[in-house]
């Protein structure tokens, strides 16, 4: 691994143990699992964090404690702040129905090739060519990697990492990427790597479950870990685009045209995803901010910040507007390439680009 690991409680380096030192090292060694095969060892926070089943865990909460414990408590970083995100995607996203579709899809996307999964699916490329290409790039929030989209960012890089907070979401993203990944468990605000480690990061739909207390601190980290002259792209839900004159008379000019390219047809509309009995463990956590809270953290950060719309229609619009013209999918991407600044205030989500200087 080319990428400069760090304590994420110290950022001091960690030093790699195989099992046998590993077993030497900790004050338990029955915590040692069968399927730990390592080990990144801080001696300045008195912690092991070890590598299981090609995961490797930077969760202070699961770092088995050293002989000689001296330096920083691992108290001293607290668990995430609202782990019932987690419990969400452990317990129902991340598991699969009777078709093999993630939970999450088939609340939030499309299982089929319909109109707006095309749409999805064009937005996302679009990030491909603004991430650029270089050593290692960072997919923050990863998840299982359930969308074809998430391979395409890797393409110009050499070392594509996921991270996410959920270990059955990364052993889903292990078996689909294979060995050529590196999967880090681990918290946002909290993250295992060195300052400046990453040629570009992107997090998509990660900001918004985050404690809206920790958002900011989520966004500086990710920030931290970027190289300069690079972006951190993120994708996030518009907090007040909804109520906007200018986006319901957008709204209902679509709608106009899509009655109009309907006339004379009787398509059937396509079904969501296959059907599902599972009901979520509880509602998932949620708070997006609007576009003046993104420009107030660009000049905090004094990034280069661009917020342009990602997606102006929500995925439902699309369907009820365009089902029955995936070719309308073009003509909607090119009106938001147009005019991507003067749309952001009315687009239901938003691309943050936040440009670290060269200099400061």
């Amino acid at each position: 691994m080319n990428i400069r690991l760090v304590c994420p409680i110290t950022r001091d380096s960690v030093e790699f143990f195989d099992r046998d030192s590993l077993l030497k090292c900790v004050s338990d060694p029955g915590a040692v699992t069968d399927g730990m095969t390592g080990a990144y060892v801080s001696a300045t926070a008195g912690l092991a964090f070890p590598i299981e089943d090609g995961i490797h865990i930077f969760l202070p909460s699961a770092a088995l404690k050293l002989r000689t414990k001296v330096g920083v408590a691992h108290e001293s970083v607290s668990a995430p702040r609202n782990d019932s995100v987690r419990q969400w995607y452990d317990k129902f996203g991340w598991q699969k129905t009777t078709e093999g579709a993630y939970q999450d899809s088939h609340l939030f996307s499309f299982a089929e090739m319909t109109t707006a999964k095309r749409y999805e699916i064009s937005a996302h490329l679009s990030l491909v060519e603004r991430m650029g290409s270089g050593d290692a790039i960072l997919n923050a929030a990863s998840g299982a990697l359930p969308q074809s989209y998430h391979f395409a960012y890797f393409f110009y890089f050499g070392t594509p990492v996921c991270l996410d907070f959920s270990k059955t979401a990364l052993l889903e993203a292990k078996q689909k990427l294979g060995i050529g990944g590196v999967y880090i468990l681990a918290d946002i605000c909290h993250m295992p790597f060195a300052d400046e480690s990453f040629d570009s990061i992107v997090s998509a739909y990660t900001v918004q479950h985050i404690d809206r207390n920790d958002q900011a601190t989520a966004v500086k980290e990710l920030y931290r870990v970027l190289k300069r002259g690079r972006s951190l792209v993120i994708i996030n839900q518009n907090a007040d685009y909804a109520g906007k004159w200018l986006r319901k008379s957008i709204v209902f000019c679509f709608r106009v045209l899509g009655k109009l390219t309907m006339r004379g047809r009787t398509i059937a509309i396509p079904k969501v995803n296959s059907e599902s009995n599972a009901t979520p463990p509880h509602p998932l956590y949620y708070h997006a901010e609007p576009i003046r809270w993104w420009s107030a953290m660009g000049r905090e950060l004094k990034a280069i910040t661009r917020v342009e719309c990602f997606r102006l229609l929500e995925r439902d619009e699309v369907m009820r507007f365009f089902f029955h013209r995936t070719d309308y999918v073009g003509n909607i991407r090119g009106i938001e390439r147009l005019l991507p600044r003067i749309l952001a205030g009315v687009s239901a989500y938003l691309l943050i680009d936040l440009n670290k200087p060269r200099s400061d």
